[in-house]
């Protein structure tokens, strides 16, 4: 007896909430519902239900049911599903391609993206996928990019998984879709009335109470009730009269199901004859849907044998075909067969699994969880193939690589030669998805059974590299340093170790550490070019441009980085992958070579989109928001910033949200408010805290510049004291913008603190003397010189300065800064009217930037002077006349159908800047799908 189509109690209200998701994706709005449960209750059922709801409607779908052993090959969930359907999503070529370039996974992923965004043009999509427990760690990855990045596209995600399985790679990108809007449907087991209701549409009668109380010990699992139900019926133990059903005689409680052991399975089972079990045993090892082929070679009979074992299974309803192949009708029975399986049966058969399927052809990757399963410590044979297996996961999936690896470790001989060469390899995988204990446990394991010269250099260099990757920058200069001081280090490895020592060193959160960071840079770029080590010597150059741009020698910082970029452009590979270009960019901006800097970050974040090297995405998202403050663009900026830091939380790299977040918070303290801020930036101080580093400055001067809005000057000056004591020494801010210059001026005159006023002052004046200068800066020491001058002769000075910014035609927010300041020096001086006259230009001049909080505070200064006809209307918030013209230009090719890469290329923006500003246009126009903003496009400029 099979029990189908059986409406469950507390189901209608699952249902219609999927119903309703699905009415929303065919008006164009798409989204992510999670369904999730233990095993056996009612996932599968409920997405099935909801696939053929979708296609009545017209939608598309794409769907796959992942499985135990299938967890391992990169990306085999999601290009399953893209492959289903009619049309595909992907073609059979589509995805032979994508699949022979997953060592460029970030590529690939990015191409999938943009595959499935332009299918969804075209016609609304479902992604169902099912057991996502065990979906493999690629797949994974791709959700986590592509539920956000495809939000506003009308793809709507449905994952079925088991709650349980708390380490599955599935399970975080779960967690980040709930916490940012994804629906979750958690179901339950049936209550007492809902078997009862089970019964009756199953036997057409009314059961008794002791009939329900019996069944309850499915605890209330519809497919274990179902399989109780049906061990029931099949053994005459209930009857039906008069309408009713009971239990037909004394029944043996023991020998029925509890919800910890399959009883009821295990007594289906029973029924089948010797071979039909032996087909279940090796079926349920293989873990996936299978060929007969295969399961004939593992259960070492010919593959004729099996064909009426396989008729008897599918009519006991254990079994059903799956295309050519067969699989189990549901996992529990799977694994209700593989755990009666004794411990060294389970063990015989996964060690025959591996060989079999090497031997029918199938990948090391293929057969490497069979090994897991199979292997003992010491068998090389085993050591060899998962060595093998993890080799193509590097880049792929580095995570399951890891695993493989760590297991390849535990198994080799504790003499074995290879085992410091498997752990570094182990060590840079972990690295690479942030597992820091893994690293220091396995580097310690391996480092103290001894190791040679090159092998214990390797691993150490994967320690420092995890540190750095995880930006624990003082732990990593550290760890650094010890590995340096080993014995028998090559020189190429020493190159390696000071150029990420370093950057570490840049970034540790110290004010003092420029220049041994300047130090080992220049020994790695010696060393590195002795030793023909290209990436030793980029990563070296671009960390001695970033210690000349923090010095404030701008001409320093940009030859650096252009020889960099040049070997790297020459070099390609791992050179190339350190992208130099990254602060080639930076250091243009500080010379106020804006455009060539914005040519230049363009370029460097096009070809990391070619080379899928993500650690670098948020880097230009940042690098771009510093150029977009610099030429006064605040809204572009905030949402470059917003988009980088959205893409470093869905890369995990959190080091990379630090100053983000800091940079957000300053433009939304000139932009929307303190609160904003405060809220960013509390954001920023949680990851600091949890050993994230950073230049100081990075968070010190926003919270200062919150501190002066808020009336703190005391506790201003206090934030930034040590920075005032690094002058001149250290020229971060004045380098980020000179205006900065002039600001820690003011802030320590209102401090009290006149010694540090003139430190500030005097290395403004030392950046602007400096060769490559820029007009700008001149213009911010005069100012500077301007504000602790004070009086007359400072007024003077101060209307200089605003002509320097004039002519200079740059940085408007620093003139703006410097026409505020000459409205102060006016009015203190007595002239009204010059000070209306400054105060206004500035005002505007910060409005037209879209710092509306500097434009309200000078606007109160021209009502305190009895000015009546200062009020400006407040700009607006929603509609079009809220949208910036990025943001229109975005919606406009949106409306003519373009996805967001195709409008990205179109921009030259990054498709996350394009995400972001569609993201902010939905919610200014207050509408939910491209659908609904093609109308709007039409209406308004039709």
């Amino acid at each position: 007896m099979r029990l189908v189509n059986v409406p469950l109690t507390g189901r209608q209200q699952q249902l219609a909430v999927l119903s309703e998701a699905l009415a929303a994706l065919r008006d164009g709005r798409g989204g992510c519902l999670i369904v999730e449960g233990p095993a056996g209750i009612g996932k599968s059922r409920l997405l099935t239900e909801a696939m053929a709801r979708a296609r009545l409607l017209g939608l598309a779908t794409a769907e796959a049911t992942s499985a135990e052993l299938d967890r391992i090959v990169p990306l085999h969930t999601l290009l399953t599903a893209l492959r289903s359907g009619s049309p595909p999503v992907l073609d059979a070529r589509a995805s032979r391609e994508l699949a022979g370039r997953l060592d460029n996974r970030y590529l690939v992923l990015d191409s999938l993206g943009e595959a499935v965004a332009e299918f969804a043009v075209h016609r609304p999509l479902v992604i169902a996928i099912d057991d996502a427990q065990w979906t493999d760690e690629l797949s994974a990855l791709a959700a986590r990019i592509l539920i956000p990045a495809l939000s506003t596209s009308p793809v709507l995600w449905l994952l079925g998984w088991r709650p349980e399985a708390v380490s599955a790679p599935i399970a975080p990108v779960i967690a980040t879709a709930v916490a940012h809007g994804a629906t979750r449907l958690e179901l339950q087991p049936l209550p007492e009335a809902g078997i009862a209701e089970f019964c009756r549409h199953a036997l057409h009668a009314e059961p008794d109470q002791d009939l329900v109380e019996l069944l309850g010990q499915s605890g209330g699992n519809p497919f274990l009730l179902e399989q109780l139900l049906h061990t029931l019926v099949e053994e005459g133990r209930i009857r039906v009269e008069d309408g009713t059903a009971r239990t037909a005689g004394d029944q043996d409680a023991g020998m029925l199901l509890s919800p910890s052991s399959l009883a009821a399975i295990s007594r289906q089972l029973t029924a089948l004859g010797p071979l039909a079990r032996r087909l279940l045993d090796t079926a349920a090892v293989l873990g996936r849907p299978f060929t007969l082929h295969e399961a004939a070679g593992l259960a070492g009979v010919p593959m004729s044998h099996l064909l009426e074992a396989v008729e008897e299974t599918v009519r006991a309803g254990v079994l059903h075909p799956a295309g050519s192949e067969l699989a189990f009708v549901h996992d529990l029975l799977r694994q209700g067969v593989y755990q009666m399986l004794a411990g060294p049966v389970r063990h015989a058969l996964h060690r025959e699994a591996s060989v079999i399927l090497r031997s029918q052809g199938s990948s090391a990757l293929e057969t490497a969880e069979h090994v897991l399963r199979s292997a003992r410590k010491g068998d090389r044979h085993s050591v060899d193939l998962l060595a093998e297996a993890a080799q193509p996961l590097a880049e792929r999936a580095p995570g399951t690589g890891a695993e493989l690896l760590l297991h390849a470790v535990r198994l080799s001989a504790d003499h074995d030669e290879r085992r410091p060469q498997l752990a570094s390899q182990a060590i840079r995988m972990l690295a690479e998805v942030g597992r820091l204990s893994d690293c220091h446990r396995l580097a310690e394991e391996i480092l103290a059974t001894g190791a040679d010269p090159d092998a214990e250099a390797a691993i150490r260099l994967g320690v420092v590299d995890a540190l750095k990757h995880a930006g624990r920058n003082a732990e990593s200069a550290e760890a650094a340093e010890k590995a340096l001081q080993q014995p028998g280090l090559s020189g190429a490895n020493r190159a390696l170790l000071l150029s990420v020592q370093a950057h570490a060193l840049l970034y540790d959160g110290e004010l003092s550490g420029l220049p041994r960071a300047d130090a080992a840079a220049a020994e790695a770029i010696a060393l590195g070019s002795a030793e023909s080590a290209a990436p030793a010597v980029v990563f070296g150059r671009s960390a001695r441009s970033v210690a000349a741009w923090a010095r404030g020698d701008f001409t320093a910082a940009v030859d650096e980085a252009r020889q960099a970029v040049r070997l790297a452009e020459e070099q390609g590979d791992s050179a190339a992958r350190r992208h130099p270009a990254l602060w080639l960019g930076r250091a243009l901006g500080a010379q106020d070579r804006l455009a060539e800097a914005a040519a230049v970050l363009e370029a460097g974040q096009r070809e990391a989109r070619r080379l899928g090297t993500a650690w670098s995405y948020p880097l230009w998202h940042y690098h771009h928001a510093e150029l977009a403050v610099a030429a006064g663009q605040l809204q572009d900026a905030a949402t470059e910033a917003e988009a980088g830091s959205a893409v470093a939380e869905q890369m995990e790299v959190s080091a990379l949200r630090v100053p983000l977040l800091c940079l957000s918070a300053e433009i939304a303290l000139r932009c929307e408010g303190v609160q904003a801020a405060r809220d960013l930036l509390d954001a920023a101080r949680r990851l600091v805290e949890s050993g994230v580093g950073l230049m100081p400055e990075d968070l010190a001067w926003p919270q200062a510049m919150l501190q002066v809005a808020t009336g703190e000057t005391a506790a201003a000056y206090a934030t930034l004291a040590d920075v005032y004591r690094a002058l001149p020494d250290r020229q971060v801010l004045p380098a980020r913008d000179p205006a900065n210059g002039p600001a820690l001026v003011r802030l320590a005159l209102r401090a009290g603190r006149r010694p540090q006023a003139e430190a500030a002052a005097a290395a403004a004046a030392g950046l602007a003397g400096r060769e490559g200068s820029t007009e700008c800066a001149a213009a911010a020491a005069q100012h500077a010189e301007a504000l602790l001058r004070g009086g007359r002769h400072g007024g003077r000075l101060l209307r200089d300065a605003v002509e320097k910014y004039r002519v200079a035609g740059l940085r408007p927010l620093a003139l703006a800064a410097a026409l505020e300041d000459a409205g102060q020096a006016a009015q203190s001086g007595g002239s009204v009217a010059q000070a209306l006259a400054d105060y206004r230009e500035a005002a505007a001049g910060y409005e037209a930037c879209g710092a509306v909080q500097d434009s309200e505070r000078v606007l109160r200064a021209v009502r305190a002077l009895g000015a009546r006809n200062a009020a400006t209307a407040p700009a607006p918030k929603a509609g079009w006349a809220a949208l910036t013209s990025a943001e229109l230009r975005v919606a406009r090719l949106v409306a003519e159908g373009l996805t967001n890469r195709a409008a990205a290329e179109r921009l030259f923006l990054s498709p996350h800047t394009v995400d972001t500003h569609l993201r902010h246009v939905f919610a200014k126009l207050a509408v939910s799908s491209r659908v609904e903003l093609t109308r709007l496009v039409v209406l308004h400029e039709g």
